[in-house]
């Protein structure tokens, strides 16, 4: 078997290795959820005045508390 056979073997079971060995998700409770959400809001409307104007007046506001980066090939944020 050539080498570059050999490395593009490996490669590919490195690769399903490590897409497969990553650990369950686990839900965070709603009151975790919450106190990590005022607080995201909370430093936002502390370092923005127009951001709290905003939300004053919105019917409704998505928050990301914590935003995770990964990528294999392609990567997400």
């Amino acid at each position: 078997m050539s080498r570059v056979v050999r490395t593009l073997i490996s490669t590919v079971i490195l690769s399903l290795l490590v897409m497969f060995s990553s650990d369950p998700a686990s839900a965070k409770s709603a009151e975790e959820i919450d106190a990590e959400t005022n607080q995201a809001l909370d430093i936002l409307y502390a370092q923005s005045s127009a951001a709290k104007e905003l939300g004053a007046k919105a019917l409704g506001i998505l928050v990301f508390p914590s935003i995770t980066k990964g990528g294999l090939i392609v990567g997400g944020e």
